[in-house]
């Protein structure tokens, strides 16, 4: 296996560990569920919640893929 492989594998496995550990923290965060944000579900955003967010550079209730625990 090439070194260039291994870094990319290392780098994949590294982002799927990332996602899932996004998932476990909004998923302890129900609440943030309410916010406005959009998700990617099935192919399309989709917006969802009801109250504006705070006034931060935060993202709420969404991973950096798309995923919020409201889609499914």
């Amino acid at each position: 296996m090439k070194l260039t492989q291994r870094i990319r594998a290392m780098r994949e496995s590294w982002d799927a560990y990332a996602e899932l550990s996004e998932r476990r923290a909004l998923l302890r965060r129900p609440w943030e569920e309410d916010i406005l944000h959009w998700s990617y579900t099935q192919g399309a955003w989709v917006l969802h919640g009801r109250t504006l967010p705070p006034d931060q550079r935060r993202r709420y209730g969404v991973t950096r893929s798309g995923w919020c625990a409201g889609s499914g």
